[in-house]
């Protein structure tokens, strides 16, 4: 892997057969470079907002010759080709907003954003429902623990 991805680039860019190693990951690697050959062109504006939901598998199967669905496996490359920087940043605020706009503790809000925060890493290395079920879960704890000191407490 280290060797097919070290002349990846030159193969890349030359227009030059990709090894048979190196097949096995173009998958995710297509959408992001076709995000560099826009930019090296001084097309920024795909970047920025993306190219549309569903366009990565277009995109791997322009480069694949192919007629099938052909995603990243990555999710981090499907937001960015998809949504580009700033939908990706918006879907991130999506999961810390409601974190950040709780009154609670300052240490457990710290450690609730750490855990947001490699939930969705986790997420962006490989699509899952994980933060929306960490979100969902901790919205409804600490909703049951305010409502039951708040009752508690009168």
């Amino acid at each position: 892997y280290y060797n097919s991805f070290y002349s990846l680039y030159s193969e890349l860019n030359t227009g030059a057969e990709i090894s048979p190693v190196g097949k096995l990951f173009m998958n995710n690697v297509y959408p992001i470079w076709h995000l560099w050959t826009e930019i090296r062109e001084f097309n920024f504006l795909h970047f920025f907002i993306g190219n549309g939901l569903g366009s990565a598998s277009a995109i791997n199967s322009y480069y694949f010759y192919s007629n099938d669905m052909l995603n990243p496996n990555a999710n981090i490359i499907r937001s960015l080709y998809e949504t580009g920087v700033i939908g990706t940043l918006l879907f991130i605020a999506v999961f810390l907003t409601p974190i950040k706009k709780m009154y609670m503790n300052n240490i457990i809000h710290s450690k609730l954003i750490i855990f947001m925060l490699l939930m969705l890493g986790m997420y962006f290395a490989h699509r899952s429902a994980i933060p929306y079920i960490f979100l969902g879960m901790t919205l409804v704890v600490l909703k049951n623990k305010s409502i039951t000191s708040g009752s508690t407490s009168g």
